[in-house]
Order: C-alpha cells, then sequence, then structure tokens
C-alpha cells in the first residue's frame, strides 16, 4: 500500500513539473495599473488565456521607468504591447534587445521620436491614425498571401477589421481604426492601408530575427508590427482573428526555429554573398561559424572607412542570417566584413537608390 502511494506521489509531482515546464507566460504592456480597467486589454488577455498563456501585465509608465527589470521582462514567452500604451514609453524593450518575441499594437502619431520603439525615424509621409471618416478606415489589404503571418489570406484580399463601424466612440479617445508606419528598415510587409499608394502605408509587418534597426541594434527575436485600434478589439472580424494568431504563432515559433538553424555546427567559416545584391534599401547576409567567440559584421566604403556595424557580439556556433538596411547610405560600392577569431571574409555589395 506504501509503494502505491508513493507511486501516485511520484507521479503526481512529475506533473507538476511538467506542467511548470510547459506553461507559456504572455506580458500585456498597458496603459493601465490593472488591465480589468481598459476594455480592450481587457479582451486582449482573455484572447491570450483562451490560447493557453498564462497572463500577465505591465504598466508602460513602470516600464519606461525601470521598475521592471530586464531579467524578469526577458522571463516571459511573449510580449504584447497594447495600443493603449504610449510609444515613448516602450523604449525598455530596446534597450533589452527585443531578446522576447513580440507583438507592438501601438502606432505613434508623427512627430513622435520614439514611434515604433525607435525602428524608423520620424518621416512627413506616413505614420499615425486614418481618421474614421475615410471610407477605408477599417479596411486593409494583404500583400504578401504566401507568408505565415497573412493567415492564409490571398494576396490582393480586401478585409474588414471590424464588425461594426461604430465601434469606437469618436469622442471616447480614439480618432480611427487602423494605425500606419511607414517602413524605413528591413520589415517584411504582410498588409497596407486600402487607399491609392497604400502599399507603403504598412499596418501589419514582421521583422526577423537578427534585423537591426535604425540605431543598429539588432532583434534577437521576431516582432510583429499590428497597427489596430486597441477599443475594436471587441469586434474584430474572424479574418482579424486569424491574423492575430498567426502573428502569435510566427513571432514565438522564431525561437524553435533559430534553434534549430543552430543545432547542425557548420564545419568551416564562410560568409555567403548578400541577398539581393545590387539591394534597395535592405539586404539579408548568411554567415557560418564553427566555433562560439566573439564576431563582427561590418560595412566599410570604398575608402575603407566604417559605416555600419550589423553584428558585434558573443555568438555560439552556428548558421545565421541577418538582414540589414542601408537606409542612411548613398548609391555606391561597400563592403562587408566577418571577423571570428582568427578569421577573416569580405564580400563586395552594390547599394543603388
Amino acid at each position: 500500500m506504501v509503494r502505491k502511494y508513493l507511486v501516485i506521489f511520484i507521479l503526481l509531482i512529475s506533473c507538476q513539473t511538467l506542467f511548470a515546464q510547459t506553461t507559456k507566460r504572455a506580458a500585456i504592456i498597458s496603459v493601465k495599473d490593472d488591465i480589468s480597467e481598459h476594455s480592450g486589454d481587457t479582451t486582449l488577455k482573455n484572447k491570450l488565456v483562451a490560447l493557453g498563456y498564462e497572463v500577465v501585465s505591465y504598466r508602460d509608465g513602470d516600464l519606461d521607468a525601470g521598475k521592471v527589470g530586464e531579467t524578469e521582462f526577458n522571463s516571459n514567452d511573449l510580449i504584447v504591447a497594447s495600443e493603449s500604451v504610449s510609444s515613448s514609453k516602450l523604449r525598455k524593450i530596446l534597450s533589452y534587445g527585443f531578446a522576447v518575441p513580440t507583438i507592438n499594437m501601438e502606432p505613434a502619431s508623427v512627430g513622435n521620436s520614439h514611434h515604433k520603439l525607435e525602428l524608423i525615424s520620424t518621416v512627413a509621409t506616413g505614420n499615425g491614425w486614418l481618421p474614421m471618416d475615410d471610407e477605408n478606415a477599417y479596411k486593409i489589404k494583404i500583400l504578401d498571401g504566401e507568408h505565415p503571418l497573412a493567415a492564409g489570406l490571398s494576396t490582393g484580399t480586401v478585409i474588414d477589421l471590424v464588425s461594426d463601424p461604430n465601434v469606437i466612440d469618436e469622442d471616447n479617445f480614439a480618432t480611427g481604426y487602423i494605425g500606419w508606419m511607414v517602413d524605413e528598415i528591413g520589415v517584411i510587409p504582410i498588409a497596407s492601408l486600402n487607399t491609392p499608394g497604400g502599399d507603403t502605408s504598412l499596418v501589419i509587418s514582421g521583422i526577423e530575427i537578427g534585423t537591426a534597426n535604425m540605431h543598429g541594434d539588432l532583434f534577437k527575436a521576431r516582432y510583429v508590427q499590428f497597427n489596430v485600434n486597441a477599443f475594436t478589439i471587441n469586434a474584430w472580424t474572424t479574418e482579424t482573428e486569424s491574423l492575430f494568431e498567426a502573428a502569435i504563432e510566427w513571432v514565438v515559433a522564431g525561437v524553435t526555429d533559430v534553434e534549430e538553424t543552430n543545432s547542425n555546427i557548420p564545419e568551416e567559416f564562410s560568409l555567403s554573398q548578400n541577398y539581393p545584391n545590387p539591394f534597395n534599401p535592405s539586404t539579408t547576409f548568411n554567415f557560418s561559424i564553427p566555433n562560439s567567440g566573439f564576431v563582427t559584421l561590418a560595412i566599410y566604403n570604398s575608402l575603407g572607412e566604417k559605416v555600419a556595424d550589423v553584428v558585434n557580439e558573443a555568438m555560439q556556433a552556428g548558421n545565421y542570417n541577418f538582414n540589414w538596411s542601408a537606409n542612411k547610405l548613398s548609391t555606391g560600392i561597400y563592403f562587408a566584413r566577418l571577423i571570428a577569431g582568427d578569421k577573416i571574409q569580405i564580400k563586395k555589395i552594390m547599394l543603388l537608390k
């Protein structure tokens, strides 16, 4: 009898351990101390719980003030920055090196120098809300139906984001349904405003691991910009729900992708020719490192002057790909130099604008 209960006890402990190891934790960044005070963020929490996440929340002001430590923040499996927050208070995500898969729903207005977590620079032609009186205020067009972020929707498909155009009370905070950004780094364009010339006004876009933002900071996890007003969440269409769930699946899957990529240790040190080449303004570098150590991948102009750092950190042995944007450089011939230990390789690259 004692042995029987001992076996049961061990099984219970094993199940608890397994549960602890498999529980996923998502953090919502909100404008409120208690997200139950914000109807959109409450629905957002419920969506994540339904997808199997344990949900915690951080107030944007606490994050900006450093009250949330890097270790605690990076212990999450997923970060969702609600549209309710202030972009200028989300810079801690940048300082933590984008180490956690992130979905950012906050589309800041023109003139906010910290908008989009400093992913892009302020440009006169495009960041903000599409006014609610615009006939396309809740319609987006799919740009790349082949990508997992498109949730199976075909290229060129136009969808309604919300089932009820009156879901937002114009007198209650919001001025529009859709926010947008004009990318100046190597993003993956998924959906744009359904307006003339809207293909450059991105509503949904992804950023792959290894991409450098406008300041040269590298993403250590996948990232999705999902510019949909928080107050619309209670009236999302089936298509919008699918796009959001696809965003979660894609950013989280990136962690596994990197582990799988690096599981096959390469035998040789190599830097492949960038692709595309010539490029404008973004290109991708693929390289292999057979031994762990400090790695630099830097860009030099024809005078031998360094103009950018793509990689400058300690790395494990493995195969890597990094997307880099030369948005601040002029047309010309440049050279990419990879150094790891005593190994050096150089490739000539061409920027055409």
